[in-house]
């Protein structure tokens, strides 16, 4: 893991970032904004739509094809969401809610039975799986059954099974309360149980929250990563200080590792402000804080948590130390934007830090200028990219040039650029890049049993090429990491690299 971290202070800032970063702000805003919960998917249709991403990809994972783009809640907060297609750009608004849909809310939709059926195959993998959800309601009861099941066209690596049930759940709403049998994606606390699947007996009403049963697998898109499976059991009760505040107490006991005492203070206006503040204890203190905020012109997020060494973890995918990460989006003028963040991570002996800023300053309409500056930490080594360029948008079309000079304890210092252009012709859409850089970085990460996972990940965005990557890729594969999975990671500094990219689309939905 410490050569893992160590393409933190090879690598300097990302083009991709930079140069995304001035198309992201380009796009013209609208009114438009969709709402989910953490795990849980959405389809916006946008005709001709070619290519999306987000803003902030810690909030929502964004993927484009044939029309559709797809969203999917990663973490609570709110961003914005670029679409290319053959009209141009366009953006719009996802808010995340840590919380699901309320029993209320849930009870009060449409009085009908539903049902929804889907089949995908994972050709890395192969790898068949079929989901089913079947839906009744009434006026004050909804009942919900889904099952997903998971068969190997070939031997598997390992004990995974050929054949599973990765989830399945029997729901039952009514207004106030909710009883879930099986799988739920538990979003406690911070210090708790932070979005963790778990198979047993849930229950929730306007004050408990109550959770047993143990926890199974770790999902990687659609591969699933067996891993130990852990008793868990705790409560919770929220004493309500308003109508947007509340106060919880809660104990938590995991078989082998300990119980945790916690004390959160929650409060939601379901506008603007999201905050959450956790102490606890568990051999050893542990705090925890998330914030989100967002109004027309400002868009904040940030999510800071420690546990001390011998702090009790439901799993390996919350691990022991410092996390922390956070980001401030602000627009002015004419549509122009400055966008801050900030990732660190120190646990298993490994502290990395990093901190990002750019500026895309609109003249008008068509031209903008972009700069910036990245800095990152690796145990007190540092590194510096510095990125400034120009970008030209029409109707139909447009072109971004990138300049960028990097520099670390390991690399003295190299020059590089990035060209980009897009254009579309009626329904035919195409888009390019060359990028010429000196003294860069190449990696390879070895996958120990499962190299599946490399293609997984990567269909995830999960890549190393800046301290910021770094900082989030130990974060959030913390469990890889502890299991084993990820054993090793090549580094070579190539003298001059050259990539090339081009792409040339025809939508299936008309303009």
């Amino acid at each position: 893991m410490r050569r893992l971290a160590l393409v933190a202070m090879l690598c300097g800032a990302a083009a991709a970032s930079a140069d995304g970063t001035a198309s992201m702000f380009a796009a013209r805003r609208t009114s438009e904004s969709y709402a989910l919960a953490v795990h849980e998917s959405q389809t916006v249709q946008v005709p001709g739509a070619t290519a999306a991403w987000a803003i902030d990809a810690n909030v929502v994972d964004v993927a484009a094809s044939n029309g559709s783009v797809t969203l999917f809640g990663r973490a609570a907060g709110r961003t914005k969401v670029i679409v290319v297609s053959a009209a141009g750009e366009s953006a719009f608004e996802v808010v995340v809610d840590a919380k699901r849909r309320s029993a209320i809310d849930s009870a009060r939709q449409a009085k009908t039975d539903s049902g929804v059926a889907e089949v995908r195959y994972s050709s890395a993998a192969r790898e068949l799986q079929n989901s089913v959800t079947v839906t009744r309601e009434t006026k004050t009861r909804k009942t919900e059954v889904h099952v997903r099941t998971a068969h190997m066209a070939q031997q598997p690596v390992g004990d995974r099974a050929r054949t599973s049930i990765p989830s399945a759940s029997i729901r039952f709403f009514t207004p106030g309360r909710e009883l879930t049998l099986f799988d739920r994606d538990v979003d406690h606390s911070p210090l708790t149980l932070s979005r963790t699947p778990v198979r047993g007996v849930h229950y929730l009403d306007e004050h408990w929250r109550l959770h047993a049963g143990y926890t199974a697998y770790a999902t990687y898109l659609s591969f699933l990563v067996p891993v130990d499976r852990q008793l868990v059991a705790g409560a919770g009760y929220a004493f309500r200080l308003g109508a947007r505040s509340s106060i919880t107490p809660s104990v938590f006991s995991y078989r082998g590792e300990g119980r945790v005492l916690s004390l959160m203070y929650d409060y939601d206006d379901r506008e603007r402000l999201a905050y959450r503040a956790e102490l606890g204890y568990s051999r050893g203190l542990g705090a925890a804080a998330q914030l989100a905020y967002g109004t027309e012109r400002d868009q904040v997020r940030a999510d800071v948590r420690y546990r001390a060494d011998d702090f009790a973890v439901a799993s390996a995918g919350a691990p022991r130390g410092l996390l922390a990460d956070g980001s401030w989006h602000h627009q002015y003028g004419r549509n122009s934007t400055v966008a801050l963040s900030f990732a660190a991570t120190d646990f298993a002996d490994t502290r990395v830090a990093a901190a990002t800023a750019d500026v895309e300053h609109r003249l008008s309409e068509r031209l903008a200028f972009t700069g910036g500056v990245a800095v990152g930490s690796f145990n007190g080594a540092r590194n510096l990219s510095i990125p400034a360029g120009v970008r030209l948008d029409f109707a139909r079309g447009g072109i971004a040039a990138l300049y960028r000079y990097a520099e670390s304890e390991k690399n003295e210092g190299g020059h590089g650029f990035r060209v980009t252009a897009r254009r579309s012709f009626g329904r035919l859409f195409a888009s390019g890049y060359v990028d010429r850089q000196q003294n860069a970085p190449t990696l390879d990460v070895i996958f120990g049993e499962y190299p599946e996972l490399a293609l997984a990940l990567g269909e995830l965005g999960i890549t190393a090429t800046s301290p910021a990557d770094i900082a989030r890729a130990l974060r959030e594969n913390a469990a890889l990491l502890e299991l084993g999975y990820i054993e090793g990671v090549t580094v070579d500094l190539a003298p001059m690299r050259t990539q090339l990219g081009f792409e040339l689309r025809l939508p299936g939905t008309p303009r």
